[in-house]
């Protein structure tokens, strides 16, 4: 099963998200646990793309779902400038802060979360365990 949404680039946007994915995964027997931190890393994705990517300029998300088995795959895909999340500063363990963990919490929700950039446009590759 796949599905798409498309999202104004703007942080209430991600409420969206949700709900999107209730219907994505309604007929899969994921629990609600799991579902809940498939919901977390897609929206700290999709806000860091808009504050960071996109900053105050208008733009767009979309997301597109593929479920296979026991696993979804979802695409995010922004036409942001382009950024290199191997490069991206990581956080001081030493010293607390209150932004810059978006990047390594998604890491740690997904088994599979990379980047590749087509037609000038950032394709986001999450893919999520359903078990």
């Amino acid at each position: 099963m796949s599905a798409t949404l498309e999202l104004p680039a703007e942080l209430i946007a991600g409420r969206q998200i949700g709900p999107w994915l209730v219907e994505v995964l309604g007929k899969s027997d994921a629990p609600e646990e799991t579902i809940g931190k498939i919901e977390l890393a897609l929206v700290e994705l999709c806000n860091n793309i808009i504050a960071h990517g996109y900053a105050s300029s208008a733009g767009s998300i979309q997301l597109e779902s593929t479920v296979i088995d026991d696993v979804i795959k979802v695409t995010v895909i922004d036409a942001a400038p382009d950024f290199d999340p191997e490069n991206a500063k990581k956080p001081d363990e030493d010293n607390p802060q209150v932004h810059g963990y978006g990047l390594m919490l998604i890491k740690q929700l997904t088994t599979d979360f990379t980047k590749t950039r087509e037609a000038d446009k950032n394709h986001w590759c999450l893919t999520f365990a359903l078990t």
